[in-house]
């Protein structure tokens, strides 16, 4: 997967996310200007789990397939299942 593709996927599903602090939106941003990808599915899980932000089950799949391409723990998105709505 090249890089421009997982800085658009990784952006949609920041955009997708109603409810992420400003600021978590700007750090996010950030790692993406960096191709940082992991750091950055890492920070938006957290965020996510850590607001209780609800998801939707799409949302999640995406995330988690983003996540198995960038070969992150599984772990950083498992902890979402509850939130999907």
């Amino acid at each position: 997967m090249d890089n421009w593709n997982l800085n658009l996927r990784i952006t949609k599903i920041i955009e997708n996310i109603n409810g992420l602090p400003k600021g978590d939106k700007q750090e996010l941003t950030e790692f993406l200007e960096h191709d940082e990808w992991g750091i950055a599915l890492e920070h938006l899980c957290a965020t996510v789990l850590e607001e209780e932000i609800n998801i939707s089950s799409e949302l999640f799949y995406e995330i988690r397939e983003v996540g198995e391409k960038i070969e992150i723990d599984c772990a950083s998105w498992e902890e979402l299942k509850h939130l999907i709505i």
